[in-house]
């Protein structure tokens, strides 16, 4: 048992080596915020997979029902989702018959039209055919017909001719029902559609369409949550606080993922990246490193794994003096084609010998092959190794002599064993004790 109680400290200092609608329907929007649970929030949206949906038991479900949700919880809110006449958003809003727009709102082109939470991801308006079509670029669409969700950035785009790069087509088809469109498109009544890739790609996987997806698209838009201009509670500015905190802190990321892990998850570090437009590569990614993997994972396992050990952990360089001084240095006093941490390896130089200063990085190095190796810890190996659980599983007389020529130096196969072993350990654990 002393082994697992190597492993738990084990984690601990990999953790550290590893750090470098309703409010009511009224018509008065101009009540103060106030933090209650019970209080309702009306939020309007449309059938919009997949962001707004529902599910197989009749639940509201989708990227942005769970955004609301989340959000709004932190906030001390109770969403409440009401599905709505998409063309009629604006009134439904600004009559306060609802309290916001939540689903699939793109903030381009309609800046000053709306009090504006986020954008909380970045979204491509693009364009599709059928497989068979000939149409392979934007300019192929000249002359032919093409079908739009009525009151969406493509429709403007395509009706408006305001964007060069956008041919003049034969006719427009704005249709209100949605479904509407990909039927058009798939019994060959238009040439292409025009919509959302993320909306695209989930009725393809739903069901089963040969659609082909043109590699121009016709707009890159902010997805943003829309509150009526006299609005006057300040709800948006907290919601946009409470977005970008999602962001940071993972939840974000780990909704996104269960939707399209493919498209999504790159979306969700952009906002923060163009945050440092101007600035070099290295800046840039670190930038993103401190305000999603530190903030959001470093930090919160540190605290963790310390808690769980009994320990009081301090991080040094990540004291904002630190953080300051690092921020304002030059990138080749950092990195360059020679060596790492070329500032921090100089001033140690002043103190250390060359060859300790200078020396490659060796990162922090548990001794795990080490103590399996050692019959002092690796008495629990043996046991689950030749235990019911490892023969429902393995050969155990294969593993038994993989763990057995480990130990007596005929071979350094040490992530095997324990592979092996940390997977018997959790199984253990979790399907045996629990």
């Amino acid at each position: 048992m002393q082994l697992k109680k190597l492993m738990i400290e084990v984690m601990v200092f990999f953790v550290l080596g590893c750090f470098f609608c309703a409010c009511g329907k009224t018509k008065d929007q101009t009540r103060k915020t106030t933090k209650d649970a019970n209080k309702e929030i009306m939020i309007g949206g449309d059938n919009y997979p997949p962001f707004n949906y529902t599910d197989e038991n009749g639940n509201m479900a989708g990227i942005d029902v769970e955004f609301a949700r989340e959000a709004f919880h932190r906030m001390g809110y109770k969403p409440v989702f009401v599905n709505i006449d998409w063309e009629n958003k604006k009134n439904l809003v600004e009559q306060g018959k609802i309290d916001c727009i939540w689903a699939c709102f793109s903030v381009t082109g309609r800046e000053n039209d709306y009090h504006w939470a986020g954008p909380y991801m970045l979204s491509h308006e693009v364009v599709a055919v059928n497989n068979s079509s000939k149409i392979y670029k934007l300019s192929d669409l000249k002359n032919k017909v093409i079908a739009v969700q009525s009151t969406t950035k493509p429709e403007e785009l395509f009706l408006k001719q305001t964007d060069p790069k956008i041919p003049k087509v034969k006719q427009v088809y704005s249709m209100e029902n949605r479904e509407l469109i990909y039927t058009s498109l798939s019994r060959g009544y238009v040439d292409a559609i025009a919509a959302h890739e993320i909306s695209i790609r989930q009725y393809m996987s739903d069901y089963e369409a040969k659609y082909r997806i043109l590699d121009e698209d016709i707009l890159e838009t902010g997805i943003g949550v829309a509150f009526a201009k006299n609005d006057q509670r300040g709800i948006e500015k907290e919601l946009s606080k409470t977005l970008k905190a999602m962001v940071k802190d993972g939840s974000a990321k780990k909704i996104l993922k269960k939707y399209d892990p493919d498209v999504l998850p790159i979306e969700v570090a952009r906002e923060i990246y163009e945050e440092t437009e101007g600035l070099d590569p290295l800046s840039k990614m670190s930038d993103v490193d401190i305000q999603i993997w530190l903030e959001g994972d470093i930090y919160l396992n540190v605290d963790k794994m310390s808690t769980a050990a009994g320990l009081e952990i301090r991080m040094p360089l990540t004291d904002r003096r630190i953080f300051d001084i690092a921020s304002r240095m030059p990138s080749r006093y950092k990195v360059n084609e020679e060596q790492n941490k070329v500032a921090f390896r100089t001033a140690a130089a002043k103190v250390l010998p060359e060859e300790i200063a200078f020396r490659k990085k060796l990162g922090f190095i548990v001794p795990i092959r080490i103590w399996m190796a050692d019959d002092r810890y690796n008495q629990d190996v043996r046991r689950l190794f030749n235990s019911e659980i490892a023969e429902k599983f393995f050969d155990v007389e294969a593993i038994n002599e993989i763990f057995a020529d480990y130990v007596g130096g005929n071979s350094d196969n040490w992530r095997k064993v324990w592979t092996i072993y940390t997977f018997l350990v959790w199984y253990e654990e979790y399907f045996i004790k629990r």
